[in-house]
């Protein structure tokens, strides 16, 4: 004659539609059961999982599998499924990205919601209904890059001071910064590291910038701006005389000044004019010495041209007939 076992789990205990709770013997599982989850009382059992029930390879941490019954009860309102783990059984670094799982159609999925305890080695998350539950590893998702500044597309004149910004979000780091972060251009390499650098001599030219970042575990995450770098105006300084200085009619007044391009470099005395805006052109070169300025409040410009266009540098220089009183620190530049 034939013969067959059955084991007939014992249950772990009874909830009711109150709150309550039901927890295995050695406290590896326990289930939190919310008020009006039940609409009437069950009797749950809670089992370790038939090891042939389980996918091959099972991802899930040894002895965190776990049957529970009756099959088919659903909560009206999510309870909360805390299973622990053994951490011996994993590293630091994987122990951070344990979560709660759930055997749906032959393999783990995870529950979206559930969360690790390492300090206390064990896993939590909402369940809605019965089945195999057990604790497992997500993947190792790779950081989010973003970029902030400057935005893509931008065309920026050379050799004026550019911000690159950006943020790293770890889903098992949490916000990445120092030297994990690595800016980067194809043009021209290696830029910084940071969340943040700030530089003023990129080459003229289309730059494909990326801000790449590394985790703990090695992923690494990507975020790309592309910015033009155009040849941008001189950088003009007039040297002499300060600001709203005040001469008499008919006093030398000593114009001096200098201009710079970013990619020509010094701009030579040839295209460096002096005009007033009451008396039209003053000059050309470096330094200019001007006799005959007509009474009144002039606007001095030192205009600088360069193969590509032309940068103004301007003050106020006020002439009197009186005697010359302390000059007074104006400027404008127009």
């Amino acid at each position: 004659m034939d013969s067959i076992e059955i084991t007939v789990p014992e249950a772990a205990g009874v909830v009711s539609n109150e709150v309550g709770t039901v927890e295995t013997p050695g406290g590896e599982v326990r289930l939190d059961v919310p008020t009006d989850a039940l609409s009437t009382g069950a009797l749950i059992s809670i089992v370790p999982a038939n090891p042939d029930s389980l996918p091959t390879p099972s991802i899930a941490l040894a002895g965190t599998a776990f049957q529970f019954g009756p099959a088919g009860l659903t909560f009206a309102t999510p309870a909360t499924l805390t299973i622990g783990y053994d951490p011996a059984l994993t590293s630091f670094l994987e122990a951070r990205r344990l979560r709660l799982h759930k055997l749906t159609g032959g393999a783990w999925a995870p529950i979206e919601g559930s969360t690790v305890d390492t300090a206390n080695a064990e896993v939590s998350g909402p369940v809605t209904s019965f089945s195999i539950y057990g604790v497992a590893p997500i993947p190792n998702e790779a950081p989010v890059v973003t970029i902030s500044t400057p935005d893509d597309g931008a065309e920026l004149s050379s050799g004026l001071a550019i911000e690159f910004t950006g943020t790293v979000l770890d889903a098992a780091d949490g916000t990445l910064t120092g030297e994990s972060l690595t800016w980067a251009s194809t043009l021209q390499g290696l830029l910084g590291t940071g969340v943040s650098i700030v530089r003023s001599d990129l080459s003229i030219g289309q730059h494909v910038v990326s801000l790449s970042a590394t985790d703990s575990e090695g992923a690494i995450g990507i975020a790309e701006v592309t910015i033009t770098i155009v040849d941008g105006p001189p950088v003009m300084e007039i040297l002499m005389p300060s600001a709203d200085t005040v001469v008499k009619v008919g006093e030398a007044v000593t114009f001096e000044g200098t201009g710079m391009d970013h990619v020509e470099g010094a701009i030579s005395p040839d295209s460096l004019a002096w005009t007033s805006d009451l008396d039209g052109s003053l000059g050309m070169g470096a330094t200019i010495t001007a006799a005959s300025l007509s009474l009144g409040d002039h606007v001095i410009t030192l205009t600088a041209r360069d193969s590509q266009g032309s940068s103004r540098h301007g003050f106020g220089l006020r002439q009197r007939t009186s005697e010359r009183p302390p000059c007074r620190n104006h400027h404008e530049s127009g």
